[in-house]
């Protein structure tokens, strides 16, 4: 059996398209869930459970580290996406984890569409798994 070869996925994104309204969490949470939603039907993956997300507060040692945001998870069938948004430096990290194959472009074009903003890092690392199909 030959093993299959799908990307880790680790993108870093300059812009956020987020107006900044009274409720901004119930905002954020919209948009991330929209884009999860998105990005795991255009890569063919299966949503387990409910999105979880958790705010870092905007405090002196946060806005010092470039941690005030907002990380989020979804665990998917065959693994999980991770990801985390910076508002000081308005960057997202983004790790796409599985062992079924799918498509980094197809990634990277729905990061554009949901975030805007230009690549500052891109790493893709091969995950030798064959127990997934």
């Amino acid at each position: 059996m030959t093993a299959l070869t799908p990307p880790k996925v680790h993108y870093t994104f300059k812009k956020l398209n987020f107006k900044k309204t009274k409720n901004i969490f119930a905002e954020i949470f919209e948009n991330i869930q929209a884009f999860i939603d998105d990005l795991i039907i255009q890569i063919d993956m299966k949503k387990m459970g409910l999105l979880h997300t958790h705010c870092l507060p905007d405090t002196d040692l946060n806005r010092k580290k470039d941690i005030v945001g907002y990380s989020f998870c979804q665990f998917i069938e065959t693994s999980s996406i991770v990801g985390h948004i910076c508002e000081t430096s308005r960057t997202l990290y983004l790790d796409v984890f599985s062992c079924k194959s799918f498509d980094a472009d197809i990634v990277k074009n729905v990061v554009i569409k949901y975030f805007g903003g230009a690549i500052r890092n891109e790493q893709m690392l091969v995950r030798d798994a064959n127990f997934c199909s």
